[in-house]
């Protein structure tokens, strides 16, 4: 029997990919109609033989098929496109066992793995609740998993990545041509949103200086952008290959105790972990300070929220116990309630032991000078006890971190710029100052100045 030619080989691919056409065709009609069907029909619907109707619905259809004596159900066909149901009916294994995964090529799909595979060990070893150094580790699997994301970017679209020197040859580095280091790449990846480059920068910085030290403390510090990271991550990996490779589909939401506070991950620091604290910590505020309020602001730069009890009711028991809403979306009214009863939800400064920290008579000059009301120690008493900034007891590192802390070294109470801060705005409100008995006469200006 002599070899088909290839017009006709062409006429069969033709004749098969439209019966597999009106297959999908059929089948979506029947699941959206939620009708049952026979092998008949859909032999008959298809232009398929009896025979291969069979062995498909033994085989590539089976997942999504559900059989009654001989009436059949179809259910998930019609959340695949008509290109993933063409693989779907592939006689290539590969394609049909994994339908819906996109066809890239090799080496683009090979980096793309790399950076969601990186991504997805970084969380595994952020959310350990056993593990050391999770930021440390987090901040360079997850330089890995951007900077393979965005050489999967330009290699799909044939971007020469390559890093050449000041005579125009390629720089080659163990027989391998130098690429891109992550913080170029960034520059060069279309529709990159300045608050998620800024995000990416800071973890450049981050990685760079905690590569051979190790600080628990920064944990608490940096967790907004963090989770801003790794959000960023996964919303640009789904739109620019795909929702197939979402990282979100494979975590599950972590589990945390609501009372760990930054003060008593500082006690349990050792020196030279306290130092390094200090010195990254410098750095981090360096950066936040140079933002503009605008990128500073925005989610993408540093995931913030509000956690508040949720009731629960036997009505809706197959909700989700948690539900992130964007800022945008909750009346204003609303946030500024929260605000007026949350104590520091937003500020640039992160306090470190023993730096620019007041006692309470500099706490109390500094707020006179700035408001020009008259603010004594006994002010600031009524203020720590009203907001609820330290416990009573003295000895109590139990503290509102952002705004004070206990010193180790004296025993006192010591306080934050951000107190002041947060002091200073409190005063602007007339009940406020009523509630703390501060008068409401403005001193009157040194007349040399």
């Amino acid at each position: 029997m002599s070899e088909p030619t290839k017009n006709q080989r062409k006429t069969n691919t033709r004749r098969t990919n439209t019966k597999i056409r009106k297959a999908y065709e059929f089948l979506v009609k029947v699941e959206n109609q939620s009708q049952s069907f026979t092998a008949q029909e859909l032999a008959d619907a298809s232009g398929w033989t009896n025979g291969s109707t069979t062995t498909y619905l033994s085989k590539q259809l089976k997942p999504y098929i559900a059989k009654n004596r001989k009436q059949y159900t179809v259910k998930g066909i019609v959340q695949l496109q008509s290109d993933q149901f063409d693989r779907l009916m592939s006689q290539v294994t590969e394609l049909s066992s994994n339908p819906t995964k996109p066809i890239l090529q090799p080496e683009v799909s090979e980096l793309v793995e790399k950076a969601r595979q990186s991504a997805l060990v970084a969380v595994q070893v952020y959310n350990n609740p056993i593990g050391c150094f999770r930021t440390e580790t987090f901040s360079i699997l997850m330089m890995v998993a951007w900077t393979a994301l965005a050489q999967a970017e330009f290699t799909r679209d044939g971007v020469d990545f390559n890093q050449y020197n000041e005579e125009g040859n390629v720089v080659v580095i163990d027989k391998e041509p130098k690429a891109w280091e992550l913080g170029e790449s960034i520059n060069h990846m279309r529709n990159l949103d300045l608050p998620i480059k800024k995000n990416i920068e800071l973890f450049i910085k981050l990685r760079n200086w905690i590569v051979h030290r190790g600080v628990r403390a920064l944990d608490a510090a940096v967790a907004g952008e963090c989770q801003a990271l790794l959000l960023n991550f996964d919303e640009r990996l789904v739109n620019s290959f795909g929702k197939y490779y979402a990282i979100s589909e494979s975590l599950a939401l972590p589990l945390v105790t609501g009372n760990v506070r930054d003060v008593s991950l500082l006690k349990g620091v050792s020196a030279v972990q306290r130092r390094h604290f200090e010195e990254v910590m410098q750095l981090v505020r360096e950066y936040r300070r140079n933002l503009d309020d605008q990128v500073f602001e925005d989610q993408r730069y540093s995931f913030r929220v509000f956690v508040m009890p949720r009731p629960g009711n036997r009505q809706s028991t197959s909700d989700l116990a948690i539900d992130f809403v964007r800022l945008e979306q909750v009346p204003d009214e609303f946030v500024k309630w929260m605000q007026s009863r949350v104590i520091g939800i937003k500020t640039k400064t992160v306090p470190t032991p023993n730096l620019g920290l007041k006692l309470p008579s500099k706490v109390a000059q500094a707020v006179k000078e700035r408001t020009g009301f008259e603010f004594a120690e006994s002010h600031h008493t009524r203020a720590w006890k009203r907001y609820k900034v330290r416990p009573v007891s003295p000895k109590n590192p139990d503290t509102e971190s952002r705004y004070c802390l206990l010193d180790d070294a004296t025993k006192q109470y010591v306080y934050t710029p951000a107190w002041v801060d947060f002091l200073v705005d409190k005063l602007k409100d007339p009940i406020e100052r009523a509630e703390l008995r501060v008068k409401d006469e403005v001193q009157k200006s040194d007349k040399s100045l």
